[in-house]
């Protein structure tokens, strides 16, 4: 079984108690035990942004700032699996990551911003916002805040079209549903878990020192 327990920035536990009827489900065949903590994490959210509240269509042009981590990569690949042409955001030495995942363009984020207009601009690691994101974005397009501040969150909440553009914030669910729609997304073969790093428990503190970095390729577990 696998599934999700929250976000809840609670402290590490050996053990947790879930409901029989919560949040469950049997482990799909061919995924790790590793590739099954790391689901549901990235995945959920990607997931929520891109074809919930974006609605990502076939042949739109998405650009993903911070396209390697967790959200990000589980991106590249639904963007691919819909038909859409990804522009990935990254550091340099994960651009073959981002290509192998769907990217059709990389960019390296010390570079500046990328040429061209996207109909989709998916800022993950919230470098870019509202002003930096505006040129990048075509007529119609939709700025998805994955991570933001209160303002610039409060902000897309009042007012979320602006110039002919629509931004995008909000948390995403961890419903059931949504949860066995991912697991679909998988059977699909539109999505995977990527993990670049298992460490074991008792290496907790280096495990949030790697992750605290920002640059981390796709998932890191801890296996107990």
């Amino acid at each position: 079984m696998f599934g999700i327990a929250g976000i809840k920035g609670g402290a590490h536990a050996d053990f947790i108690a879930i409901r029989a009827d919560g949040p469950l489900f049997p482990l799909p065949e061919g995924l790790s035990t590793a590739e099954g903590a790391a689901f549901f994490f990235g995945g959920l959210t990607a997931m929520d942004f891109l074809i919930n509240k974006a609605r990502l269509a076939a042949g739109e042009r998405l650009l993903v700032n911070g396209a390697t981590g967790a959200v990000g990569s589980a991106a590249l690949q639904m963007a691919k699996h819909l038909g859409a042409g990804a522009t990935a955001i990254c550091s340099e030495a994960n651009h073959p990551l981002a290509r192998q995942l769907g990217a059709e363009a990389t960019h390296d984020y010390r570079n500046g911003s990328p040429k061209g207009q996207f109909d989709v601009v998916m800022d993950v690691i919230g470098t870019l916002g509202w002003s930096e994101a505006k040129p990048l974005l075509a007529q119609g397009g939709r700025l998805l805040l994955v991570t933001a501040g209160l303002w610039p969150m409060l902000g897309a909440f009042l007012r979320p079209s602006r110039a002919g553009r629509r931004l995008i914030a909000g948390t995403s669910t961890e419903a059931k549903d949504q949860m066995a729609k991912l697991i679909g997304l998988y059977e699909a073969g539109a999505y995977r878990p990527v993990v670049s790093q298992i460490l074991p428990f008792d290496h907790l503190a280096e495990a949030h020192r790697i992750a605290e970095t920002f640059h981390k390729p796709g998932n890191l577990v801890v296996e107990i």
